[in-house]
Order: C-alpha cells, then structure tokens, then sequence
C-alpha cells in the first residue's frame, strides 16, 4: 500500500477561514510583532509568511529587522517597548538568533501574556504544571495532523485560556527525534502529560531503529537530513516530519500515514501562532 499523506495545507485554510471570521467581528484588530536578527533567508523567509498571512485574516503585523552586530540590550529594550504596546498582543522571536546573543535571556524579555510562540520559561513551566497559558503552535500543529489520520480517538484539553480538542493518546508509544526548543521538548511535555508513552532519540541514541519500529507514531524534530530510512518506520504507524528531516519519496511506499514538507506541519503552525495571537488579544 501506498502512505496515506496528511494534508496540513487543506487543514491550514479551513483555520485560517475561521480566524477571519473572528477577527471580523472583534472590536480591535489583534496585533503581532516580529523580531528577526541578522540576515538569514529562512528566517525572513518564515516571517514573511506569518506576516502575509495574518495580514490575509485581519492581523496587524510589523516585522522589526536588525543586522547580525546589532546590540542585544537594543533588541531587549525594542522587546519591552512592545511589552507596553496595548496595540501588540504577541510578540515573536525568529530563531535562530546570531550566536553572540544569549537566547534565553531575549525570550525571557517577552511578557509571558504576548509569549503566543510559548518559548518563555514561566509558560513551559504552566505546561509542566499541567495548567499552561497557551499550547506552542508546534505542539497544536502535530496534535491536528494526529486527528487528520482518524486514527485515536478526540477527547479534549484545557489551557487557561480555552478547551481545545485533542487526541487521546494515552498509551500510544510516541518516538520524538530529536530534543530541541521548538520542538522536541515541547512536545514531550505535552504528550507526557496527556499520559502518552514517550521516547525521546538525539544523536547520542544507540539503535535508533529499535526505538523508532517501535512507535505507533514518530515526530522527527531535527532539521538534520534523511535521519530516517523506510525501514526504520512500522507499517501502519504514523510519521510526522516537522523539521525537513526525511526525504519523502523514500517513504511512500509504505503503508503509513505520513506528514511530509513542504504543506504539512509548517501551514498549521503559523495558522496556530495566529490563533494565540487572536486568544491573547481576547484577554481572557
């Protein structure tokens, strides 16, 4: 059989619709604000995309761009500055940021209330608590593409915020590759505390095919190249690539359901950055 390819991109535009319609009939237009350091094409790429399409919905944006040697403390006090703007209701970082800068430091500047990338240490540790402000649009991203596979059941989540529909993967082995920011560690605390059975993999990880042919479903999170191989993966599991990590013509003649770049993760999650911006704006 041949895989079952997950349609982020249909799924993105349903969202988006959505999100228009809401933005429509709020009194103020939700603002996000963007952050990009140094010169990096994919980064601006990225941003001008959130930018283009929250402007299609409604959203006020404005990308702030700085050179590579532009001063840390600078983009801390442009940080606060946006902090205190009743008008922005997310702020947003682009990672990477220039090796110079300590990335902890700058996330923690962002209140954590405009923090709709869910990156700083107060809202990963509500995440922890079981109680989080907003879940990372990564993290709701994947949980979309689970559900797209009809494969588990729906059952639903509350954030602080609001009550989402989920998966319900309680006991479903879940193979995460890779460990970083944006991906991995988010995705391991959410899914640990939904009551999945989750197995972490890096580098350092001896027998990889072991843990990965043993997954219902795998989230590679690496943006390394071709680290999974077509007999790494079980038929009938599911394989989400975040991270352009696989090579997807190697995978599809397996009978597995497969989320793949580009048109997979990447539409959902700049469609759930969006919707935090539109709850935060909401102020409930």
């Amino acid at each position: 059989m041949a895989a079952q390819l997950i349609d982020g991109k249909e799924r993105s535009i349903t969202l988006l619709e959505q999100m228009r319609d809401e933005v429509s009939s709020l009194e103020q237009k939700p603002g996000l604000a963007s952050i990009v350091v140094g010169n990096d094409p994919n980064s601006h790429l990225y941003v001008d995309i959130k930018k283009r399409t929250a402007e299609e919905i409604g959203l006020h944006f404005q990308k702030f761009s700085y050179p590579t040697n532009f001063e840390a403390s600078l983009v801390a006090q442009q940080i606060q500055e946006l902090n205190a703007d009743a008008g922005i209701h997310g702020i947003l970082i682009q990672l990477p940021l220039p090796p110079q800068y300590n990335r902890s430091d700058i996330l923690k500047q962002v209140h954590p209330f405009k923090d709709v990338d869910v990156l700083h240490p107060k809202n990963l540790g509500l995440l922890m608590e079981g109680s989080p402000r907003f879940l990372s649009p990564v993290v709701r991203a994947v949980n979309d593409a689970i559900m797209l596979t009809g494969k588990y059941p729906v059952t639903r989540f509350d954030t602080q915020k609001e009550e989402i529909e989920i998966a319900d993967l309680t006991g479903v082995n879940v193979t995460l590759v890779g460990s970083g920011l944006l991906v991995g560690r988010p995705l391991a605390q959410f899914l640990s505390l939904i009551k999945a059975t989750v197995t972490i993999v890096n580098e350092e990880t001896q027998n990889l095919t072991q843990h990965t042919k043993s997954a219902d479903i795998i989230v590679t999170g690496t943006n390394s190249s071709d680290v999974l191989q077509p007999e790494d993966v079980t038929d009938g599991s599911i394989l989400i690539d975040v991270g352009y990590d696989i090579i997807a013509d190697k995978f599809m003649d397996k009978d597995i359901f497969l989320s793949k770049n580009p048109g997979g993760i990447g539409p959902l999650t700049v469609a759930y950055l969006l919707k935090n911006t539109i709850t935060a704006s909401k102020n409930v």
